[in-house]
């Protein structure tokens, strides 16, 4: 999304997670990362990275010194979000009951304020709702895939 605004031409290097990805952008071996807040914002505190912008709709609290694309002149905006999966099969009383435990987790005052000190918002939601959120994102990153030529291995 960032390249097609910016018109420049990015090349993606598929990491197996945010901590080699950042290992190789402070190694000087890569020259950027698109990652999470969450994975970020402490090295970006302590000088270590630069954060450039965020896809938020507005600044967020974790480093609000970072502008958004949107106030740097990119029409660009996109959120993430955590979620725990369970095999397709599992029966619905089963989802139903972890999913009322994850979210009474994650509301629970020492693991809210654990994900609010790393930059995560913490919610909780419904399996149902979760499918929506799931489809609304793949409606909304179906054109950039498509134009960045990813094809998945099945």
């Amino acid at each position: 999304m960032f390249a097609r605004a910016a018109a420049i031409d990015l090349r993606p290097v598929p990491y197996r997670g945010a901590a080699a990805a950042t290992a190789d952008l402070l190694s000087g071996q890569i020259p950027i990362v698109v990652g999470g807040v969450s994975d970020l914002a402490e090295m970006h505190k302590a000088g270590r990275v630069r954060i450039l912008a965020t896809a938020a709709a507005q600044r967020s609290p974790f480093i609000a010194d970072v502008p958004t694309f949107r106030e740097s002149g990119y029409d660009i905006m996109a959120t993430s979000w955590y979620a725990v999966f369970a095999p397709a099969r599992t029966p619905p009383n089963i989802v139903e009951r972890l999913s009322t435990a994850i979210a009474g987790a994650v509301q629970s005052p020492d693991v809210k304020e654990r994900l609010l000190s790393i930059g995560v918002q913490p919610t909780g939601t419904s399996a149902e709702a979760l499918g929506k959120i799931q489809k609304q994102d793949s409606a909304f990153w179906a054109a950039d895939v498509k134009a960045s030529g990813f094809v998945a291995d099945q």
